[in-house]
């Protein structure tokens, strides 16, 4: 059945997701007023937690992909259906696909996602980093619980104590 049905799926999506779809795809965990705080100030956070090549084998200058390499234009098009229209590529020496904090947000890509995962796994591995993207949640993969309650939590509680007389 799949043999005979695949080829008529049509190997781009139609159109992009509407919010109501987007949000469908977090847990119901994730769905709280902090979520709403990484969406404002996420893509900020660059200025604070540069992104980091050093870890996984990147240069910022040479390894940014140009925008018709084929990789590039994978990641381009799944963000697209997320919503995400800006955002760079980097190929990457290790760590599979990772979100970058750049400015756009970006996508780290190791070497070997192309060989060794197939289209749709790639696809897939390209979607959850979209949606980090469109959530600005890329700076939870690189802080801890107790310092990312550092940086968002604390500032939140401190000025609802202090409120004008």
């Amino acid at each position: 059945f799949h043999a005979e049905h695949k080829g008529r799926l049509p190997a781009e999506p139609a159109r992009p997701l509407v919010p109501a779809d987007l949000d469908s795809l977090l847990q119901g965990g994730a769905k709280n007023p902090l979520l709403g705080v990484l969406r404002a100030v996420g893509d900020q956070l660059s200025k604070l937690y540069p992104a980091p090549f050093e870890s996984v084998g990147a240069d910022r200058k040479a390894d940014r992909l140009k925008a018709e390499h084929a990789v590039h234009r994978a990641v381009r098009s799944t963000a697209q259906v997320f919503g995400v229209s800006e955002l760079e590529v980097f190929q990457a020496k290790k760590g599979g696909v990772q979100t970058a904090l750049t400015d756009p947000l970006g996508v780290f890509v190791a070497n070997d996602v192309v060989q060794r995962y197939n289209a749709r796994e790639q696809r897939f591995l390209f979607g959850r980093a979209a949606l980090a993207l469109a959530y600005k949640t890329a700076i939870t993969h690189r802080l801890g619980p107790a310092e990312l309650a550092d940086l968002l939590v604390q500032p939140l509680l401190a000025s609802a104590r202090v409120r004008p007389a």
